[in-house]
Order: C-alpha cells, then sequence, then structure tokens
C-alpha cells in the first residue's frame, strides 16, 4: 500500500480541477498515474490495487472513470451489487479479474 509522504496536488480525472491528497494518505486508485514513487512509501504507486484501505467516494469516482472510458452501449459497465463499501471493492475487483 503507497501512502503519501508529502501533500500533493493532482488533477480530477473527471472535471479537471485540483484535488489535494494529504500527506499519510493512500494514493487513490484515480491518481495513481500522477503521482509518482517519490512521494509514497510502503510501496509502489503503480502496483497499489487495494481498494479495500480506500475511501468509498475515491471507489465511485474510479467507477466513474472506468464507466466514462465504455461505449454506453454495451455491457461493459461496471455496475455495483449496492452501495456499501464492500459492493464497490467487488465489482472493482471483478472489473479487473475481466480485463486480465
Amino acid at each position: 500500500m503507497a501512502i503519501l509522504k508529502e501533500n500533493t496536488v493532482v488533477s480530477d480525472p473527471d472535471t479537471g480541477q485540483p484535488v489535494v491528497l494529504s500527506a499519510g494518505e493512500q494514493v487513490p486508485a484515480w491518481a495513481v498515474g500522477q503521482v509518482g514513487d517519490h512521494l509514497a512509501e510502503g510501496g509502489d504507486v503503480e502496483a497499489e490495487t487495494s481498494y479495500e484501505d480506500q475511501k468509498v467516494a475515491d471507489l465511485r469516482k474510479e467507477i466513474d472513470r472506468r464507466n466514462a472510458d465504455r461505449d454506453p452501449s454495451g455491457d461493459e459497465d461496471i455496475k455495483p451489487d449496492g452501495t456499501s463499501k464492500e459492493a464497490l471493492v467487488a465489482a472493482l475487483e471483478a472489473d479487473d479479474a475481466r480485463s486480465e
């Protein structure tokens, strides 16, 4: 699990607005491509896959980001079985397994 050593600012992939990530937080999945390894400790930022340790809002944002890149007429959208953190994690893990 990659944890930020310092505060940093990244761009929200949906809005382009700046988002502050604070030292001590886990790097959210949607921000992985924007945070260099020099800002994290405890793991390779690019290898970040632990959804269980992420916030519900970050999990939802990752699902929305992935769905935005897909054909809306297809059945490829991620559709969690509920709104709980466990349902969001399960949906993301299932999507990861499908794309392998």
